[in-house]
């Protein structure tokens, strides 16, 4: 009994001993990155790997990828292409993007400029500019189109200021008072809504503009009414409007000023060619 004892004894030492050798073998296979230097072990590059055999097969891979050029594909299907352009950086919606204002455009392009930027925000979205996509291009956009206002304001600018210096050399003494003539048959025949045109774009000071208004009231009149206080031959209506443009002048009621006698003079004019039998 003895010796059968002992001998069941050492089979299950020798036993344990193999069970013992397996797990130590499991725990080498697990920790393989026990072989690496101490300064790269804990690499989180490392963790993803179970064995030395998938880190091999993984840097294999890597390794193949390189040179290849990248697979970027955008879905064909719209609903997958929305996931998709969203995920970039594209708002849900068009009204969603968001521009720095245009400082500096003038008021009556405004109606335009906001109309463009609706559009555009449309467009932007429908082939999926992220926010700051859209925003750079804006900003580009409208920086530029600015610029090139201002500039081409300033080239109308000196040619204007060439044109009416040639147009006063041209006139001489007289001047003023043609002016004055082509803002009458101004006040005659064109609407509120061209006054207010001219002024906004400037075209009222435009030299073409002032001799050919010019040139209308000299129809109506003739070179004899041109001459003089500018009064005669008017229409009760160009009268009427002369009187109250002369009028709505600070001038004319400024008892100090230079111009109020000769304000006054007009307007006494105006009122005998519309009641010549009145005083």
């Amino acid at each position: 009994m003895t010796e059968e004892t002992n001998v069941e004894e050492t089979n299950v030492e020798e036993t344990n001993v193999e069970e013992t050798n397996v797990e130590e073998t499991n725990v080498e296979e697990t920790d393989w990155r026990d072989a690496l230097p101490e300064d790269i072990r804990s690499d989180p590059n490392f963790s993803k790997y179970t064995s030395m055999e998938s880190f091999a097969k993984g840097h294999l891979n890597a390794v193949s990828m390189l040179g290849k050029e990248p697979e970027f594909e955008v879905p064909e299907n719209e609903d997958e292409r929305n996931v998709f352009f969203n995920k970039l950086g594209r708002p849900e919606t068009s009204d969603e993007y968001e521009f720095k204002s245009v400082e500096g455009m003038p008021e009556i392009m405004q109606p335009y400029v906001d109309a463009r930027i609706k559009s555009y925000k449309e467009l932007a979205h429908k082939v999926g500019l992220s926010s700051t996509q859209a925003s750079t291009l804006h900003d580009w956009y409208m920086d530029g189109n600015l610029e090139a206002h201002k500039e081409t304001q300033e080239t109308a600018q000196s040619m204007q200021n060439e044109s009416q210096a040639a147009l006063e050399k041209e006139w001489g003494s007289a001047y003023d008072l043609n002016v004055t003539h082509a803002r009458a048959a101004l006040a005659e025949f064109a609407s509120p809504e061209l006054v207010e045109y001219l002024e906004q774009t400037k075209l009222g000071n435009n030299v073409e503009m002032i001799k050919a208004f010019f040139n209308v009231r000299k129809a109506m009149i003739g070179d004899a009414g041109i001459v003089g206080d500018g009064t005669a031959g008017i229409t009760a209506a160009g009268a009427d409007a002369q009187i109250k443009e002369i009028m709505a002048r600070p001038e004319y009621w400024d008892s100090e000023s230079q111009e109020r006698p000769a304000l006054v003079k007009k307007v006494h004019g105006l009122m005998q060619q519309l009641h010549p039998t009145e005083g």
